[in-house]
């Protein structure tokens, strides 16, 4: 069983790293040109071989969809059995 204050700081992390650069980047798009670019830099902790071997499964898939990631984003507690402030952190910068 998650510690319930693992579960929070895990919801608050995908929250920061995941879900709020999602929403800048949908608030930027319609204000590029159309050779604009966004790039977004993350930390070598969101290389695959970083996570769970649950997340990894899933973000390796070829056919993941924008709707089946963020699913994945908001069921991130469930899927990965949170241990630790690293493991959402590193699972939060794979999303």
């Amino acid at each position: 069983m998650t510690p319930k204050g693992s579960t929070s700081l895990a919801r608050l992390v995908i929250k920061t790293n995941f879900s709020s650069v999602v929403k800048i980047t949908e608030r930027f798009l319609p204000l590029l040109s159309d050779d604009g670019k966004i790039l977004q830099i993350s930390s070598q902790l969101g290389a695959l071989g970083s996570q769970d071997q649950a997340l990894r499964k899933i973000l390796e898939r070829n056919d993941l969809t924008k709707e089946e990631l963020n699913k994945t984003a908001d069921n991130f507690v469930d899927i990965v059995k949170i241990d630790s402030a690293y493991t959402s952190y590193c699972g939060s910068k794979a999303l």
